[in-house]
């Protein structure tokens, strides 16, 4: 029963909304502004009234209340040493951006 649950999860979290999209973009009556409300309910409405029934199933415990603050702390620490590196070696605030940006534009390469 198990496989069955998490094959359905899959297949109306992943596989339906895909197929859904992909109906309504051939069907040429439907405006671009439909796509713009269906992306801003998914995100805005959807997956924070999942994340809310996820967050009540969880039971919390120390080592659970120490993952957002690692989690932001792994993401804070490199950023504070790029912005005094870049503060302190280039004068130049276009230099001090693009020093500040480059990260960025290699995890997209």
């Amino acid at each position: 029963m198990d496989i069955i649950q998490k094959m359905f999860s899959f297949v109306t979290d992943i596989i339906l909304p895909i197929l859904i999209g992909h109906k309504l973009q051939k069907w040429k009556n439907v405006l671009p502004e439909l796509f713009d409300q269906m992306i801003f309910l998914n995100l805005f409405v959807v997956s924070t009234f999942l994340n809310v029934l996820s967050f009540w199933k969880i039971q919390l415990n120390p080592e659970l209340i120490w993952i957002p603050i690692l989690g932001l702390l792994i993401h804070f620490i490199p950023g504070v040493f790029a912005y005094l590196t870049a503060k302190f070696t280039y004068r130049n605030p276009l230099e001090q951006g693009s020093y500040n940006c480059q990260p960025c534009y290699q995890i997209l390469e």
